[in-house]
């Protein structure tokens, strides 16, 4: 009977992204696009080996290479949550979070961040007075609707990504929900985005229309 042998070689393993002997890491979401003045980013997993008053500390490296640390205390049962505040002026690109627990390697996630496309859109102040006329009854839909169209024509209101109107899909007056986006614009309770997304389809559908 012949002899049968085996050659048994090294093989390097390599542990899968945010999981480790020590705990486990992992992010709320992959990318993020910056809307707001604050983007809230959310890290949260677990130590195996929770000790009492001992922090995660994490690293934090941004595209540009600029790093900075941060430390979290795990709850008692073992749970820890971190967040990151990203801030308007953080460039776009990949960052990377490297937390350390007991002086041992927690793990590694990455996110991308991005801005938002939307961050072209400007609207004066004093257009919310208009806004809130109109949503009251205090001005006729032609006059709001005349007075944003000047307004968009003349530059005073920069709106993105606005497209021609769609044959046979014309409207001749303004939705309720139009009307009721600008009363809660003029009231603070929407953002600029959001008031201007009923502007768009008020273009869209022909109900104001630019030059």
């Amino acid at each position: 009977m012949g002899t049968v042998s085996f050659v048994i070689t090294d093989v390097e393993f390599t542990e899968p992204q945010g999981i480790s002997t020590v705990g486990t890491i992992e992010v709320e979401q992959e990318s993020y696009v910056i809307v707001s003045d604050r983007t809230i980013v959310e890290i949260s997993g677990e130590v195996f080996n929770y000790k009492e008053d001992l922090p995660i500390i994490f690293s934090l490296s941004k595209p540009d290479g600029e790093t900075s640390q941060f430390t979290v205390n795990p709850r008692k049962d073992s749970s820890y949550v971190a967040r990151i505040t990203i801030l308007p002026d953080w460039s776009e690109g990949t960052y990377r979070v490297t937390g350390t627990y007991d002086e041992k390697d927690l793990g590694t996630i990455t996110f991308s961040v991005s801005k938002s496309s939307s961050a072209s859109v400007s609207i004066p102040d004093w257009i919310r007075n208009n806004a809130k006329w109109f949503a009251e009854g205090a001005i006729s839909e032609s006059d709001f609707t005349t007075g944003i169209e000047f307004m968009i024509n003349s530059g005073i209101i920069k709106i993105p990504d606005v497209s021609e109107t769609v044959a046979g899909e014309s409207e001749s007056s303004v939705p309720e929900w139009v009307k009721n986006n600008a009363k809660w614009w003029s009231d603070g309770l929407i953002s600029d985005d959001d008031f201007v997304k009923g502007i768009q389809y008020l273009v869209q559908k022909g109900i104001i229309r630019i030059k």
